[in-house]
């Protein structure tokens, strides 16, 4: 498995690699907390993958880093998007893609339920 750092995102994994974010270095428990979290992902999507990202409990005890880390870091919030550009070549992660429809239909249903 390989790590490469790049500067945009938080952390993704794509096959056998490893994508965080290079200033995670300065935040060693948040950085060690997010690696653990990639490499336990499956690289290729199913509902394990789904549900880590769900519940995210690597991050347990480290929620007001990682939000602070992502507020100071606006070029983390690529991260949050389904479909990305890493290293000059695009990628999807498909957690993301069911998290955005299933927010997409909730706020479409409540919108007609008013």
């Amino acid at each position: 498995m390989k790590l490469i750092y790049i500067n945009k995102g938080i952390g993704n994994r794509v096959g056998d690699t490893i994508y965080l974010n290079k200033k995670l270095k300065q935040f060693p428990k948040l950085h060690n907390a997010i690696l653990l979290h990639e490499k336990k992902h499956s690289g290729r999507f199913t509902l394990q993958d789904l549900s880590l990202d769900i519940n995210n409990k690597e991050l347990i005890g480290l929620k007001g880093e990682y939000y602070q880390f992502i507020i100071n870091n606006p070029n983390t919030w690529f991260n949050f998007l389904p479909i990305m550009k890493i290293k000059n070549s695009w990628t999807y992660d498909l957690s993301l893609i069911f998290i955005w429809l299933f927010v997409i239909f909730i706020g479409v249903l409540i919108w007609f339920l008013i």
